[in-house]
């Protein structure tokens, strides 16, 4: 879309399409030697649906710890939170982050269909029968900004299969494709501008 590819890049960059399966292999890999909180490739939603089963039990787990906060501080009130029913904080923490990292503003539906979901748990875990899933480092951008590196323990790396060059950007990519084994497909966006 033209207003995403000016608002983002000013028509100069590049959209990189990567095959999902490999991303979810990638993911699988990634799990199996770093400790994570959540690491997911979920498709993304726009807007919420309070009807969606997700939807009702969260708030049902959220009413009901208000509830018990409420219990807490006024006993007096005879309120009785349904405790038979409630998940324990770190399986809704889970749940929630979950949840709302897969929902978006329908004010930005034509951004992206998928998103990577990467939240890296802050020690190493023992797993019986695998071994240790070792912590995850987050690196610092030299202005401050914070990432991990998805693969970086795996070779090879996966390598995106199409990348869509920009009306206004550099279009001899020679020296980028030379960098891939498989050769992405090149596609020139040719829309007016």
């Amino acid at each position: 879309m033209l207003t995403l590819w000016d608002r983002y890049t000013g028509l100069e960059g590049y959209c990189l399409q990567f095959d999902r399966q490999e991303v979810l292999n990638l993911l699988s890999l990634e799990s199996s030697r770093r400790n994570y909180v959540l690491l997911d490739l979920a498709n993304v939603h726009y807007g919420i649906d309070e009807n969606d089963r997700d939807f009702v039990e969260l708030k049902f787990q959220l009413a009901q710890r208000i509830l018990a906060e409420v219990q807490r501080e006024k006993a007096e009130l005879g309120i009785r939170p349904q405790y038979d029913r409630l998940w324990a904080f770190s399986a809704l923490a889970h749940r929630m982050l979950h949840y709302c990292a897969r929902h978006k503003d329908p004010f930005f539906e034509d951004e992206r269909e998928a998103r990577i979901m990467a939240v890296p748990a802050e020690r190493a875990e023992s797993r019986i029968f695998v071994g240790l899933a070792f912590r995850k480092e987050v690196k610092k951008m030299s202005d401050g900004r914070k990432y991990i590196d998805l693969g970086e323990d795996w070779t090879p790396n996966i390598e995106p299969r199409r990348i869509i060059v920009g009306p206004r950007a550099r279009r001899d990519l020679g020296d980028v494709l030379s960098l891939f084994e498989t050769g992405p497909e090149v596609y020139y966006a040719e829309f007016p501008i």
